[in-house]
């Protein structure tokens, strides 16, 4: 219920935008990653209210979203990876992928590549990434012209980079709109890629582990242009997408359910109350339920919720921050599971200068002491820090 500040940037979309990651929690740390106006930073926390100085990543990164960042241990080492597209300073644009081993509470970058060929014409833009099962890197971004647009995959078999990607172009459907994209790793080496867009709406497309299967319409609401970002978790092969519905008088927060083999199910109502808000997802894989956080509007007293779904059943919603000073709606970001039950919940707020922010949401999963009661059916217990 009390946030803490992070740092200071010159830009109100440093933690910008839903569904990349910009923040997880590793060797005992908090990791935020923001853009400062002019860099890609990140600084560490112990407890996540005292933060370290910032390290630059990447320079010439003015907004943050054009970069998204994964960790995952593999054989006991801590791995971050993190994807960029942007224009750089030669004026081309660029798709670039970079692995690094944590140690401590400092990052060992290796080599930056090019995930393809830089271009004056071709654009690729507001990037995502995963690591499949097999430890295969997924760099998902917008790929086109200002006029015409798709969503396009670079895969590459090698964890840290090297070697060759494989370009699969037009994965969705080809429109004039702006399109958002996220990607996840499913199980079997599988993984799953959405866009969303003004023209469409909500698109996805499964990589069985060997090919893409085809294009489906994940929701076809209406979408205005800033609402086609969205949330998106893997649970085992199923997944979890939260939206801002835009159609009709009052645009709710909705979620869907995918079950793989079967298809997306209904939509669900997450929030009742027309919010300027825009959502991101959670998962606990110990117990499959999936935390919906939004900002409410971004005034001087806006409030941060989340709701919590439990079974198929969203609880009540709960209160993460009470009150914040004119926060981005877009730049809400968080963990893309629970870890150390914990989730970091990161955004920005204020005028210039901006102010990067960030709370945690802590998990305490009480002993089972009901005979007889499985311990899978005790409900956690939620502690906001």
């Amino acid at each position: 219920m009390c946030p803490s500040t992070v740092g200071s940037t010159n830009v109100s979309t440093a933690t910008q935008w839903m569904p990349q990651r910009k923040t997880f929690y590793a060797n005992g740390l908090f990791w935020d990653f923001y853009s400062d106006g002019t860099n890609l930073v990140y600084r560490t926390s112990v407890d996540g209210v005292t933060w370290s100085a910032p390290t630059t990543v990447r320079t010439t990164v003015p907004d943050g979203y054009e970069f998204s960042v994964r960790h995952k241990n593999i054989g006991g080492t801590d791995y971050v990876y993190h994807a960029w597209g942007g224009r750089g300073v030669d004026g081309q644009w660029y798709l670039r992928f970079r692995r690094g081993v944590i140690s401590g509470a400092l990052i060992t970058w290796g080599t930056d590549y090019n995930c393809v060929s830089p271009s004056v014409v071709l654009r690729w833009w507001y990037p995502d990434l995963c690591i499949d099962s097999n430890d295969a890197v997924y760099v998902a971004v917008t790929r086109g012209t200002v006029s015409v647009q798709n969503v396009a995959v670079y895969r590459n078999p090698n964890n840290d980079g090297s070697g060759s990607w494989t370009e699969y172009i037009n994965l969705l459907t080809t429109t004039s709109s702006e399109y958002r994209c996220g990607i996840v790793a499913l199980t079997s080496g599988r993984v799953y890629v959405a866009g969303g867009n003004t023209v469409t709406g909500f698109l996805g497309n499964l990589w069985n582990g060997s090919a893409w299967v085809g294009v489906e319409t994940i929701d076809s609401s209406l979408v205005v242009s800033g609402d086609q970002v969205f949330g998106l978790v893997a649970y085992g092969d199923d997944l979890g997408f939260a939206f801002r519905n835009s159609s009709g008088v009052f645009p709710y927060i909705h979620f869907r359910y995918r079950t793989y083999g079967v298809g997306w199910g209904a939509q669900e109502e997450v929030s009742d109350t027309s919010y300027t808000a825009r959502p991101h997802l959670t998962i606990d894989l110990d117990t499959g339920d999936f935390y919906c956080f939004f900002i409410r509007g971004a005034t001087i007293g806006s409030p941060i919720y989340y709701r919590r779904r439990v079974s198929g059943v969203w609880q009540d919603l709960q209160t993460l921050v009470a009150s914040e000073r004119y926060p981005n709606v877009s730049s809400l970001n968080c963990f893309w599971e629970v870890t150390n039950q914990t989730i970091g919940v990161t955004w920005t707020r204020d005028n210039s200068p901006y102010e990067v922010r960030y709370e945690v949401l802590t998990i305490v999963v009480p002993p089972a002491v009901v005979v007889g009661l499985h311990p899978s059916k005790v409900l956690p217990l939620i502690l906001d820090e």
